[in-house]
């Protein structure tokens, strides 16, 4: 009798819970029997399935899952990696101009932003894993500090859980003390690799960040996006 690898023992209580089976086998365009296999070890899912069961297990399995499933493939995450696409489809870039050319000034920022943070989730975060998104911009220099910008203000985000859709309601004002005004006064990525450990040593660790991701890129342009 076969030991049961830790995933598959993680696809079995899974597809226990009532109607599980089904939606799974639906979403992953394969037969419930085949779902079953899996988890019993008689037959082994192909790299592709594998990723494609990743994103379409409910949320509070996944962790559980990925964790099984790097015990298993010590490459899983680099698999991850590898199925993000780096190709930006030309049907994003003619809805973009489209609605540039369609859509009142009044408008036309917030649609552009909603499109533009939703493809850059769906190609940085295809598998829906955690990771949030938000524009920051540049306020209006100070007449009172020579013509100046002193801040930052987060305008748009969104996000695939743990962090909420939209983020809109979470914006704040960055200081030069924040992550934020530091990558875009120093011009350059600013990555921190452990949020847990640079809040335990005392590091650099701005309120921003609770509920931003890991990696922060500032252009010249005056406006920064929060991945």
């Amino acid at each position: 009798m076969n030991t049961l690898l830790s995933w598959q023992s993680s696809l079995q209580h899974m597809l226990k819970v009532p109607g599980e089976r089904q939606r799974m086998a639906t979403a992953l365009g394969l037969s419930p029997m085949t779902l079953t296999r899996w988890a019993t070890g008689e037959s082994n899912p192909q790299r592709s399935h594998l990723i494609r069961l990743v994103q379409v297990v409910q949320l509070q399995y996944r962790e559980e899952l990925l964790e099984g499933l790097e015990a298993s493939y010590p490459d899983f995450q680099s698999w991850l990696k590898d199925d993000s696409s780096e190709h930006i489809p030309s049907e994003f870039f003619a809805q973009l101009l489209d609605i540039r050319t369609t859509t009142t000034e009044t408008l036309r920022f917030w649609r552009i932003s909603d499109l533009i943070l939703k493809q850059v989730l769906a190609q940085l975060d295809p598998n829906q894993l955690g990771m949030s998104i938000t524009l920051v911009q540049c306020m209006p220099p100070s007449p009172t500090h020579d013509n100046k910008v002193r801040s930052l203000r987060e305008r748009v985000g969104k996000g695939t859980y743990p962090w909420a859709a939209d983020l809109e309601h979470l914006a704040l004002l960055l200081g030069m003390e924040s992550l934020g005004g530091y990558a875009v006064e120093a011009r350059h990525i600013v990555n921190i690799d452990d949020l847990g450990n640079a809040w335990r040593t005392g590091g650099r660790m701005p309120f921003s960040f609770q509920y931003t991701a890991r990696l922060l890129y500032a252009v010249t342009t005056g406006i920064a996006c929060c991945f």
